[in-house]
């Protein structure tokens, strides 16, 4: 019995599966959080509500226990992602101090 080995090209990282949680995540979410709140920065430059809210979930569910872990641990796996948008923490708590 042989094995066979494929040799990728590309990066893992342990944090692979939180890229199909964010791309799920963004379908169903999205669109429902910035008609409901609005735009955030309606010329598109800034982060809208739904990339903070999708953010935190990705914190958390990477094992983060603040708003801080973004920058300072999970930012270099997250960014990664194809077509990622990684706030600051600052932003990130400005986003979600945000009261309509």
């Amino acid at each position: 019995m042989k094995t066979k080995v494929a040799i990728k090209n590309q990066n893992i990282t342990a944090f692979g599966g939180i890229f199909q949680v964010e791309e799920l995540f963004n379908r169903l979410f999205s669109k429902l959080i910035d008609t409901s709140l609005g735009l955030r920065s309606p010329s598109g430059i800034g982060y809208q509500f739904s990339e903070v809210f999708c953010n935190v979930n990705s914190i958390y569910l990477c094992g983060g226990d603040h708003i801080e872990d973004i920058t300072t641990i999970l930012n270099k796996y997250l960014s990664t992602a194809p077509g990622a948008r990684i706030p600051s923490s600052d932003t990130i708590a400005r986003g979600l101090s945000y009261v309509p």
